[in-house]
């Protein structure tokens, strides 16, 4: 299996899926916080989009692998199935969506932070706060910017 190519084509699938929803990606943020559209609406609108692309990505990985089986490498490091981690994961994502669409983020956040801290501490302190704030830092919209001007810095 030719790994440049593997890994090439995993980047390509992480975008066509990503762009689905508001949420998949920090392009998607803003076009969604500029389009006024509901969670749901946005990803009715990118539906054919992603449709379109993961279509287009099947095809062409039908085309650019060769047809023979994959062998499994395990290693001893693998992580133990952990399904209290998985669904509290599954419905902190559903209450912060709650929150956003309530226009309640701050709240949404803070339910997520209270229960990660009470179900899976770990998971909080394994997180790159670093990197998070500098995203944050990319998409923050300072107040006192003219709603108009578009993407100005506070400077």
């Amino acid at each position: 299996m030719p790994i440049n190519r593997l890994i090439i084509f995993e980047a390509l699938a992480v975008n066509a899926g990503s762009l689905l929803t508001p949420i998949g990606n920090p392009q998607n943020i803003l076009l969604w916080g500029r389009s006024g559209l509901s969670f749901p609406a946005f990803t009715l609108q990118m539906l054919p989009l992603a449709l379109a692309m993961m279509v287009t990505l099947l095809v062409l990985c039908w085309f650019c692998f060769p047809a023979k089986k994959l062998e499994f490498q395990s290693s001893d490091r693998t992580p133990g199935w952990q399904p209290l981690l998985v669904w509290s994961c599954l419905a902190f994502y559903l209450v912060f969506l709650a929150a956003l669409e309530m226009k309640q983020e701050l709240a949404g956040l803070a339910i997520v932070a209270v229960g990660f801290l009470l179900l899976a501490r770990r998971v909080v302190f394994s997180v790159d706060w670093t990197l998070l704030l500098v995203f944050m830092a990319m998409f923050y919209r300072c107040p006192f910017a003219d709603s108009t001007a578009g993407s100005e810095s506070c400077a």
